[in-house]
């Protein structure tokens, strides 16, 4: 009998995890779009969603509710993942770029407050334990 790859990978629990990184994912999705659909300029938009979601993501490594792998599934990679983007921080930041002024030094320091906030998000988890 000849197999059937996809009816294999869709069989049980395969694909599962997918579907838990899809499911965080579109939530992440949505809730980047509605703050930044409140918000006018793009660029502080897409700066207070990366650190909200750094310091999300540093809180799920962390907190015991999030132990689970299915959690860490749903939360850090799909709604995390999602929910934060370097690829359009990096694109506004060339748009707003002019010949009279470089925004180069925003993208480091935009990834700097990233790994700072990861961290208050661990400490935060860790002192809600305490």
């Amino acid at each position: 009998m000849a197999r059937e790859p996809l009816k294999d990978a869709l069989a049980g629990d395969q694909i599962r995890p997918y579907l838990l990184v899809f499911a965080g994912g579109a939530l992440g999705a949505l809730a980047r779009a509605l703050i930044s659909a409140f918000t006018e300029n793009q660029l502080v938009a897409l700066t207070v969603v990366n650190l909200l979601g750094s310091a999300l993501l540093g809180f799920v490594h962390v907190y015991p509710l999030f132990e689970s792998s299915n959690r860490k599934l749903i939360w850090g990679v799909g709604f995390c993942g999602s929910f934060t983007t370097m690829s359009a921080l990096s694109l506004l930041v060339l748009q707003q770029t002019r010949p009279d002024a470089s925004w180069g030094w925003f993208i480091p320091v935009s990834a700097a407050l990233g790994i700072a906030t990861y961290a208050l998000g661990r400490w935060l988890a860790k002192w809600m334990q305490d």
